[in-house]
């Protein structure tokens, strides 16, 4: 933009700046994750991100119901997982990687997965 001043006398300045707008978030793709039904207590993932992320966050949540606080993570990542109650059922749960710039500007993967338990 271009700011123009004058005074009384007819003396005239004027300053310029330019700046950029960054609207591009980072990128983030999750690589891996469990294939079949979890049985075991942690679930590992891992994920790559690109764009210059500041901020890099995962949690799980119950599949179609996103909810949750997200915690700091960084790739790989052995996620604790949340089995059944009842035993021979399975529970659909999804992983979610947040990476956010410093503008404030964020992008999301997820993996869906599922627990079981089996007595």
């Amino acid at each position: 933009f271009q700011v123009r001043v004058s005074d009384a006398a007819g003396n005239i300045a004027t300053a310029s700046f330019a700046f950029t707008v960054d609207t591009a978030a980072p990128n983030v793709i999750i690589t891996s994750g469990p294939t079949q039904t979890v049985y075991g207590a942690t679930a590992t993932f891992a994920f790559s991100t690109s764009g210059s992320p500041t901020s890099v966050q995962c949690r799980s949540y119950a599949r179609g119901a996103p909810s949750g606080a997200y915690v700091s993570c960084t790739s790989p990542v052995a996620w604790a997982v949340q089995l059944p109650v009842y035993p021979e059922t399975y529970a659909p749960w999804t992983f979610e990687v947040q990476v956010t710039d410093a503008a404030g500007n964020a992008r999301s993967a997820t993996w869906d997965y599922a627990t079981g338990l089996v007595i």
